[in-house]
């Protein structure tokens, strides 16, 4: 039986094999026939391997040598978390033997889906009142049980805003599109030395943890306006009861809650319709020559601020302001209160601190500041109590234009605005070390310890006057990291004080 192609003698060549068949007619036929068999199926085997392997035209192959279409590359649902092809959806399409020999890709050193590129959409945040995956696309609702999905990348948080020198902030893609307008006249908010407005966000006076509204004082008997259109939701008394203060909430639409503060006479009853411009009310005055136009303002579609009980968070209402008034109202804020405090050292306004400057100024200072005194600490080794220990205390590290320095306060949550301690320090971090010289001439010497390893930091302490205590004693008190919530809500949960 002739051999083979294949089973040449093992000390032939098999190209030199060939030569050795006798090429006559009739054997030329013979071997015609014996390698026309091999031959064929050998072309065709090859051939089909070669189609199965190769991509088709408009097609991209990974470094695992799968192949993946233009239109599948474009559709998000066919890449894991890492950018990679994910292995098929159905087990039963794969074979035992292919999922045996199928191999990891590589990971490569670029950005991730979840790193921000230019011209991307970002991927909205799910607000505290809302959520429902109904009202979604359905294929963004269909995803295999066993595959790991990647996580969504993050908002692009509110930062100072370049266009107002960074007097207010900008807007996540979650906000409210809804634009305001001032509830008063430039004029009547800088009418004089007691009139003026607060910075959202600012750590003084009875909110030392953070002002989550603003305060604003216009020119006496001055009435309040609506920020915008919308619809009254609630009148009644609310804040400081025993003063009898009035609060007046409006659903402005587009997740836009305004809350006037501080009314003594309402102008409007529930269901009542309002106009931008429209007047609501008169303001309280706790001073002959100021009636109050406080204001909070409630946007449900962000979860970057403090909670509020209407759903979304509380957020400056300046940096929802219409670009034309916006403008008007930084112009004004630098030349009455800026350009005189640079003049002067004092403002020609109600209230300002050059620590923390802004219209709108960072809420929370804690975070992105891990292994820092810098935050707004809560007691919570001790009951709230006058006497004990200051409830809160706040460290601002200020760097800014016009001051720089480090401010701290102390106060309790009764009687708020009446300082505890009202001063500046100084820290050493290596040793855990900080002097506290409080205006009223007294200094405080104190070790300290932070620890950032929980959902909320604490801060251990132990200060006295004259010398460092060379450890923590039973003097030392223990604090944390102020919450998304509001001073009482927060002080509440954490058993600190008596919600009754």
């Amino acid at each position: 039986m002739p051999l083979p192609i294949d089973s040449a003698p093992p000390d032939v060549a098999p190209e030199r094999f060939l030569r050795r068949v006798p090429l006559t007619m009739p054997g030329f036929r013979r071997l015609s026939v014996r390698l026309f068999i091999p031959c064929a199926l050998f072309i065709v085997v090859f051939t089909g391997a070669c189609l199965a392997s190769a991509p088709e035209s408009g097609s991209e192959t990974t470094e695992a040598g799968q192949s993946v279409s233009d239109s599948e590359m474009e559709d998000p649902r066919h890449l894991d978390g890492d950018g990679s092809v994910p292995e098929p959806l159905d087990p039963d399409e794969t074979s035992a033997e292919g999922q045996a020999g199928a191999q990891e890709p590589e990971t490569s050193g670029g950005p991730s889906p979840s790193d921000s590129s230019p011209g991307a959409d970002p991927v909205p945040e799910v607000s505290p009142g809302g959520g429902d995956r109904a009202d979604q696309a359905p294929d963004e609702l269909e995803s295999d049980p066993g595959e790991e999905t990647a996580p969504a990348p993050d908002i692009e948080p509110a930062m100072p805003d370049p266009e107002t020198d960074g007097f207010t902030y900008t807007l996540p893609a979650t906000a409210s599109p809804l634009r305001l307008s001032l509830p008063a006249d430039i004029e009547d908010i800088f009418y004089s030395d007691k009139t003026g407005l607060s910075g959202f966000g600012l750590h003084s006076g009875g909110h030392i943890e953070g002002l989550d509204h603003v305060w604003m004082e216009l020119r006496p008997g001055t009435p309040v306006k609506s920020w915008a259109d919308g619809v009254v939701e609630s009148v009644g008394v609310s804040g400081d009861v025993a003063v009898g203060e009035i609060h007046i909430a409006i659903n402005y639409g587009q997740n836009l809650i305004g809350v006037h503060m501080e009314i003594d006479t309402p102008y409007v009853e529930v269901g009542d319709t309002v106009l931008r411009g429209q007047e609501v009310g008169i303001g309280m005055s706790f001073d002959s020559e100021q009636s109050s136009a406080e204001m909070a303002l409630i946007d449900r579609g962000r979860s970057d601020g403090v909670q509020s009980g209407h759903g979304g968070v509380y957020v400056s209402p300046y940096d929802y302001l219409e670009d034309s008034e916006k403008q008007k109202l930084v112009e004004a804020y630098k030349r009455y209160v800026i350009e005189p405090y640079q003049q002067t050292g004092s403002a020609d306004t109600w209230v300002f601190e050059p620590y923390q400057p802004y219209l709108t100024n960072r809420l929370f200072l804690h975070e992105g500041n891990e292994g820092r005194l810098t935050g707004e600490w809560y007691l919570l080794s001790e009951a709230w109590r006058t006497g004990g220990p200051p409830d809160i205390l706040t460290f601002i590290e200020a760097d800014n234009p016009w001051f720089t320095g480090n401010v701290v306060r102390g106060a309790d949550d009764e009687g708020e605005g009446r300082m505890r301690i009202k001063g500046t320090f100084e820290v050493d971090s290596p040793g855990r070390r900080l002097i506290i010289m409080d205006e009223n001439g007294t200094t405080y010497y104190g070790i300290f310890e932070i620890d950032d390893t929980g959902d909320r930091a604490t801060l251990t302490i132990e200060y006295r006057q004259g010398i460092y205590p060379d450890g923590f004693t039973t003097e030392a008190v223990t604090y944390t990291e102020r919450a998304h919530l509001s001073r009482r809500e927060d002080a509440s949960l954490l058993g600190v004080l008596d919600s009754g």
